[in-house]
């Protein structure tokens, strides 16, 4: 699997008022899957799938870091049929590009 270089990406503020804070591997049941647009994500997982397998995964999902509970989660904001066949695979995490929102505004249009 290609994954990300383990090196330090500096924090910095992005046109949206988000803070990105870079790259990390994340557990899968820390990632929280809110209202989506797509009406049925597992379509085509299979190709996805087989295509991680061979390829690795291309580009990370985006997840904006969340607290709560004393838990630490990250909600969805891109690459749910990414976390889909990871899980289908049997893997327990899953390359993230990671956000804060420090502004509270949607980091994607896709968001409610």
């Amino acid at each position: 699997m290609v994954l990300h270089p383990a090196k330090s990406h500096p924090t910095r503020l992005t046109d949206n008022g988000a803070v990105f804070i870079g790259f990390k591997t994340i557990p899968l049941d820390c990632v929280v899957v809110g209202k989506r647009i797509r009406d049925d994500p597992t379509i085509g997982i299979d190709l996805l799938v087989n295509s991680i397998k061979a390829l690795g995964l291309l580009h990370p999902i985006v997840v904006r870091q969340q607290e709560g509970n004393g838990k630490q989660s990250y909600l969805l904001l891109a690459g749910e049929r990414r976390v889909e066949a990871f899980k289908r695979m049997g893997r327990s995490e899953i390359p993230a590009h990671i956000h804060f929102n420090s502004l509270g505004k949607p980091l994607h249009e896709g968001m409610q």
